[in-house]
């Protein structure tokens, strides 16, 4: 059996966050989802109150309108440790640019860079790597 995570899905795509939430729902992988269009709404979220419960894992587009997953990663690099220990981040992009590759890897939050639209497999054999399955 899996074990079940809380999953936040960051992506402008409304299509993508869709698609994504569904495909954890039909590998029963998540026992909690939230979904945001935008880094704003999903830092509001985070940091809005103490009370805030951080995910295990954040799947994170590179690529959005407004701020990107890169600055989104800046930003949360910001919020004290004791918040964010036990949150795992992992973008996502529908165009793996070299450039994008070569920047997730070398952030020591951003476990790994899988390509759009997600590939469920994908992202539990990532989890497994890391040991958060």
């Amino acid at each position: 059996m899996i074990k079940k995570l809380s999953i936040m899905l960051i992506d402008d795509n409304e299509i993508d966050l869709y698609l994504h939430e569904k495909f954890l729902k039909i590998k029963d992988l998540a026992h909690q989802t939230s979904t945001y269009n935008n880094v704003n709404d999903a830092f509001a979220y985070l940091t809005g109150s103490e009370g805030a419960t951080f995910p295990d894992v954040i799947l994170l587009d590179i690529q959005m309108t407004e701020e990107d997953g890169f600055d989104f990663v800046y930003r949360f690099e910001k919020i004290p440790m004791k918040h964010r220990e036990k949150t795992h981040i992992i973008m996502v992009s529908s165009s793996l640019a070299f450039g994008d590759i070569v920047r997730a890897e070398a952030n020591r939050h951003v476990l790994g860079l899988l390509s759009k639209p997600l590939n469920v497999n994908d992202l539990i054999a990532l989890l497994k790597e890391h040991k958060l399955l």
